[in-house]
């Protein structure tokens, strides 16, 4: 955070992990984790976006206490909402966080968001249920107006499920507010993951079919939910990011990572005189993610990161402070 903020950046997406929260019952909660993480945000002037997520194991549907019980759906939504209440309640603005600790210049949380990538069978075992998370949402969203009605609450709605079964895509985003349609009163704003496909990966490539384009993803989920609802919500890229392991099949140079980063920020953040100008569409662009590569490049996932194995900055660096 000291290393963002000095940069002039001052916003930070962080897991509020669920399972170390609660990880024993309902009743008892385990602040010391998330406490160190506000404590640092209020002495650097950080703003988080708290992904409330994932299930904890005495509350999954999966009913086995085992490594992937997280990513089921929990068996009573009730704890879930519970859970996202006692987040906002103690660190939302007036939070009991913030009263215990005079001291500190209060850096409330204003926005959560409620799981991450529920629409990947990954993070939504066995498969994504636009039906289930809908549920899951609203009464979390409640909770979180409830607790604050300050905080924003932001829900995943990219286009497609990605599912494990083989069955054709769904429109995600479009059917959790088809199935719940009241959410759309009670969320601020929805958030997509416009990762570059394989033909497209460079976000001022037009070229290809809107739901391949870089910016056509987001702006297509957007307009999804906008037609099922009636209402345009704005329209958070809470990840994106290319991965510098050039031995992996998604891989790229760091030049050209910096060059994808470099019409990422503009695209999203500027009109760039498009066709389609992407703000005010666009809100929030996070990109994924601030740290320390490991240089193995056949490990995709360990290589996102600004900077490489041995701390210095990749050349996507320097393209990121041009924004700032």
């Amino acid at each position: 955070m000291q290393a963002l903020s000095a940069a002039g950046i001052n916003w930070l997406r962080c897991d509020f992990s669920w399972a170390i929260i609660q990880p024993v019952d309902a009743a008892h909660f385990t602040w010391a984790t998330t406490d160190v993480v506000m404590k640092a945000a209020a002495q650097t002037g950080m703003n988080i976006l708290a992904i409330i997520d994932y299930c904890t194991p005495w509350a999954s549907s999966k009913g086995v206490q085992t490594g992937d019980a997280k990513f089921f759906h929990p068996t009573n939504n009730s704890d879930y909402a519970n859970y996202a209440w006692a987040i906002v309640n103690r660190y939302g603005p007036g939070g009991a966080f913030w009263s215990a600790h005079p001291e500190f210049v209060p850096r409330p949380l204003t926005a959560v968001e409620i799981w991450n990538e529920p629409s990947a069978y990954f993070y939504w075992l066995p498969e994504p249920d636009p039906s289930d998370y809908a549920a899951m949402a609203l009464a979390a969203a409640k909770a979180i107006k409830s607790a604050s009605s300050q905080v924003k609450v932001i829900v995943p709605a990219d286009i497609y499920e990605s599912r494990n079964d083989g069955e054709g895509p769904t429109l995600w985003g479009r059917s959790v507010f088809a199935a719940q349609p009241t959410l759309v009163n009670y969320v601020d704003a929805i958030s997509v993951h416009p990762y570059p496909s394989s033909v497209c990966p460079d976000p001022l490539d037009d070229t290809r079919n809107v739901d391949q384009g870089f910016y056509g993803k987001a702006l297509v989920a957007r307009d999804l939910v906008m037609n099922q609802t009636g209402r345009e919500l704005p329209v958070w890229i809470t990840e994106v990011g290319w991965t510098t392991a050039t031995s992996t099949s998604i891989g790229v140079t760091e030049t050209n990572a910096a060059t994808y980063t470099n019409h990422a920020l503009g695209r999203a953040l500027q009109d760039n005189g498009t066709a389609q100008p992407y703000r005010p569409a666009i809100d929030m662009i996070f990109l994924y993610k601030y740290g320390r590569s490991n240089g193995v490049m056949t490990d995709a996932q360990g290589n996102y990161m600004l900077l490489r194995a041995d701390g210095m900055a990749k050349p996507a660096w320097s393209e990121v402070l041009k924004y700032v």
